[in-house]
């Protein structure tokens, strides 16, 4: 039996190309759930599924930068909590540097960030947190149909609460409410 979640969420994320550097992106998520009939005939409950696959998927990949991992231009160093992602041009020179908190990376082993990719990474790790009753998911992401020019835009990344020096000039900015800190 299929359970089939259309426009479950929409994954707001920033990835890293090693041709075109960083890139921002959204795509609506689609999801088919296969399995077998529960105690109330359904592969599992609707609102549940909904919810609970929406956390997941939110909580995974949504308002982060997404690093392929084994892209040979990318390096990754973590210190405490904190993540360091470099990615050199083909000189060795350093193109961008981004570092923040563990939670604000995806790290997915690949050398190259696609579509399919990105599905089959969430689809496993769903399988993992879904019911036994649920034997398969399929997920599908795609881009919102835009009619005319469109255009990508690096997305906020997911942030921990930080606490500042007390005489720091971002403190002092932070109290007058000109950053989210």
């Amino acid at each position: 039996m299929k359970l089939f979640i259309n426009d479950l969420t929409v994954m707001d994320f920033s990835f890293l190309d090693a041709e075109s550097g960083l890139i921002g992106d959204s795509l609506i998520v689609d999801i088919i759930l296969e399995g077998d009939l529960n105690a109330e005939s359904m592969v599992m409950d609707f609102s549940h599924a909904k919810k609970s696959i929406k956390h997941e998927i939110d909580k995974l990949a949504d308002h982060v930068l997404i690093v392929p991992e084994q892209n040979s231009h990318i390096i990754v160093s973590h210190a405490g909590t904190t993540t360091e992602v470099a990615m050199l041009r083909k000189n060795g020179e350093t193109q961008c540097f981004i570092s923040g908190p563990q939670e604000s990376f995806w790290l997915v082993q690949t050398d190259n960030i696609n579509s399919r990719c990105l599905e089959s990474q969430i689809e496993k790790h769903l399988l993992a947190c879904l019911p036994q009753g649920v034997k398969d998911i399929t997920i599908t992401l795609r881009p919102e149909s835009i009619n005319g020019d469109s255009y990508h835009y690096s997305h906020g990344l997911k942030k921990t609460p930080r606490k500042l020096p007390e005489n720091s000039a971002w403190a002092s900015l932070c109290d007058q409410n000109f950053c989210g800190w």
